[in-house]
């Protein structure tokens, strides 16, 4: 629901220095920093990263990410 709200036009977005956390063979967490760069539906150009934690369990052969949050890094004055 909430990425289909959202008006932002994206350059670009990759996340970086990841690490995976094996909780036995059906389980891992995995945690990085997402950097997003744009233009809001003003016109306003933004850059803004996030430190994320996102846990996965395998189901019938796939991976679901079952749990997921994000915090802002605040921006260097």
């Amino acid at each position: 629901a909430e990425v289909s709200k959202d008006k932002n036009v994206y350059t670009s977005a990759v996340s970086e220095d990841m690490i995976v956390h094996s909780f036995g063979p059906k389980v891992a967490v995995v945690t990085g920093i997402a950097r997003e760069v744009g233009k809001a539906p003003s016109g306003k150009a933004f850059s803004q990263a996030y430190r994320f934690t996102d846990t996965w369990v395998e189901r019938d052969g796939k991976w679901q990410c079952v749990a997921a949050s994000a915090m802002a890094i605040p921006k260097k004055k």
